[in-house]
């Protein structure tokens, strides 16, 4: 993309966008940085400046608006990068980008009258690491948005550019199309298409339609959620949302409480959540999205994870690395860095006018202790058929955790009120977190009671120890059902993975034990990225669920961003049907050594003790991962034959190594 002046993505007739005089339409131009700017910024060093540039196709006077569009990866505060366009005042970060996860893209507005006739400049500087870089701040596929009134014959000359492409209005679902794989997928029972927020917080509309929150806009969707209302502007920046026993809709905003007697038009703060945390002892703590509950005893339960991180030097001094086209990038940061995450609950009794806050904070305390103490965060919570609620947990311990909550008894034995008997609801003291028996990596789960059965319908990233070892901690979403309000799990489903396999059950490791990736996991391949952030929502006979496609290395064609999936209800029910490998199974060889592998997505996932044993060299710990992964990771250098690969009777695929 480097070198590209510009690529027309959008060309719409806009209502009232046509000028009588002379024929003016408006145009929506991606512009590419010049040439010789980078388009990732990647391992840039604290306290440097970097530089983008572009040039303008159209003048300045015909923009209307303007946006850096930028794909960026865990921006933590607004304070810890500046940019500037040619030497104006600093631009806004979004908060839309603040903290969003892995590569998610964010929209900045530019000030169309600081745009210069040709050359553009904006500069960055980086005042602290943010995100999962241990180098700086990471910015991937950097584009320049413009909204520009042309005319017809200036359309036309932007098409005899080179490398510009046009798409029509009809094959688009908004302007921002650079960042999706637009288009409707058939499947059965249901379909599949770009979410309608980045991270959709979803309820039931109380006439039978579907919304959808993000922040200050608010969708509407009557057909079950094949297409959507354009964005309203609402009153709150929302959070989370559900609807209250009462029929109000009830949201966070932040820590405070708001709720709407009329579906999210108009909203009334009622109360603040953390209002009875102790600032001195407690950390406020940061809500995952969409994950507050109303029991049916009317209690509402906030979980919220906090968070005490080591220091910035030691921060760089961690992180899994890998090569990507060439460069050494951060892959992994969290369950590297030195971190100390717990999780806090919030309750009201009064639907959110007064909020207390459940005694201590939660987090792992393994074999009593001798197991150390390890994360418990980005925690959910679920009210239980006895009147008791659970909370899920990631951790980086190779499992999920849970933690119950029942009603408690006990007299204080020491303090100014001791001797007082205490008695409490569930909700407010939670015991000791439990590994459950399902594999995950250090990532938010979802679980939500199905309201026609009464069973629990759990989806997370399933994966082995050895897949998230070799850095695809994210490469796979599995959903699993249980009868019996969690003790068991059955019917195994892949609902979308990247370079991993689908499968169904994954055994976890006999005991749980730090998982994570390898501090180098090699040289990543095409369809590397993470599938994760799952929601659900039960809608009539169907379940809506989003999630992210976050692909920084997509195969062509290959869906990224935002999406949503209907499907019905019953696919949940249903076991994963067993993968079946291309007939004949093509073989791999390396220096003439027979290797296994599974052969799919038209190439080998290998063990690296597989590798290593038939390469005769030494391994320290197995990972599973596409075989140029696996061995670049085992510092080999390879060259591939693959004009067998494809054979009708015996396809093969040989591996030369090449000595240094």
């Amino acid at each position: 993309m480097t070198g590209m002046i510009a690529r027309l993505i959008f060309i719409s007739l806009l209502a009232g966008g046509v000028a009588a005089a002379d024929d003016n339409v408006n145009v929506i131009l991606q512009v590419s940085p010049a040439e010789g700017s980078p388009v990732d910024l990647y391992g840039v060093p604290v306290g440097s400046k970097t530089e983008l540039v572009f040039h303008l196709p159209v003048h300045p006077l015909q923009i209307r608006k303007a946006q850096l569009a930028m794909m960026v990866d865990d921006i933590d505060s607004r304070e810890e990068a500046s940019i500037r366009l040619n030497g104006g005042k600093p631009l806004l970060i979004p908060d839309k980008a603040i903290a969003e996860g892995q590569f998610h893209p964010a929209f900045m507005d530019v000030p169309t009258g600081q745009l210069r006739n040709g050359r553009n400049v904006f500069k960055f500087c980086f005042d602290s690491n943010l995100g999962n870089s241990t180098q700086g701040f990471v910015i991937d596929e950097s584009y320049l948005i413009l909204t520009a009134l042309l005319s017809k014959d200036a359309i036309a000359d932007l098409n005899g550019v080179p490398g510009i492409k046009t798409v029509t209005a009809d094959q688009l679902t908004d302007v921002h199309a650079v960042f999706k794989i637009t288009g409707r997928k058939e499947l059965p029972g249901g379909f599949e298409i770009p979410g309608p927020f980045l991270m959709c917080n979803l309820v039931n509309g109380s006439d039978g339609s579907i919304l959808a929150f993000y922040g200050d806009q608010m969708r509407r969707s009557t057909d079950g959620g094949l297409t959507w209302s354009d964005a309203e502007k609402i009153d709150i920046g929302v959070n989370g949302v559900t609807r209250l026993n009462s029929g109000l809709l009830g949201a966070r905003m932040d820590m405070t409480f708001h709720v709407s007697p009329d579906d999210g038009k108009t909203w009334e703060k009622r109360g603040d959540m953390a209002s009875g945390a102790r600032p001195r002892w407690e950390a406020r703590g940061v809500g995952h999205y969409d994950v507050m509950i109303q029991t049916k005893s009317g209690r509402i339960l906030m979980p919220v994870r906090g968070s005490a991180a080591a220091n910035e030097w030691l921060a760089q001094r961690s992180a899994a690395r890998a090569l990507y086209k060439g460069k050494e990038i951060s892959i992994e940061g969290h369950a590297h860095r030195p971190e100390a995450d717990f999780t806090i609950v919030y309750f009201s009794d009064d639907e959110g006018r007064s909020w207390r806050k459940a005694d201590g904070t939660i987090m792992i305390w393994k074999d009593d202790g001798h197991g150390g103490m390890w994360p418990a965060d980005e925690p959910i919570i679920i009210d239980l058929k006895n009147g008791d609620v659970m909370l899920y947990f990631r951790t980086t311990l190779g499992r999920i955790y849970t933690a119950r909550s029942t009603a408690v008894q006990f007299t204080r034995k020491g303090g100014p009120n001791k001797g007082q008997v205490v008695k409490t609801q569930p909700g407010e003291y939670f015991d000791y977190p439990q590994p459950t028996s399902l594999s995950a990596s250090y990532t938010p789960c979802r679980v939500r009671r199905i309201p026609s059965t009464g069973d629990l319908l759990l989806i997370w990233n399933q994966v082995s120890t050895d897949e998230m070892r070799g850095g695809h901690s994210r490469g796979r979403l599995s959903t699993a059902i249980s009868k019996d309000d969690g003790k068991t799990w059955q019917h195994y489903r892949t609902f979308d993975r990247t370079v991993l396999a689908p499968t169904g059950r994954v055994e976890p490791e006999s005991q749980p034990a730090m998982a994570r990736a390898l501090k180098f996991i090699g040289e990543i391949t095409p369809g590397y990225g993470h599938v994760d952030y799952p929601n659900l929502l039960f809608h009539e006979d169907k379940v809506l669920v989003t999630w992210l496609r976050g692909i920084q290395y997509p195969r062509a064609g290959e869906p990224t961003g935002a999406r949503l999936r209907v499907v019905p209800l019953t696919w949940f029910y249903e076991d994963e049907p067993a993968y079946t490998p291309p007939t004949p199974m093509p073989k791999l060889y390396i220096n003439d050594t027979r290797v296994p592998g599974l052969f799919i997505d038209d190439g080998f996932l290998v063990a690296a003790i597989d590798v290593a044993a038939a390469l005769g060299i030494p391994v320290q710990a197995n990972m599973i991962a596409p075989l140029h992964q696996v061995l670049t990771h085992l510092k080999q250098t390879p060259k591939y034959d693959r004009l067998n690969l494809h054979d009708p009777e015996s396809p093969v695929l040989y591996v030369k190594i090449i000595e240094p």
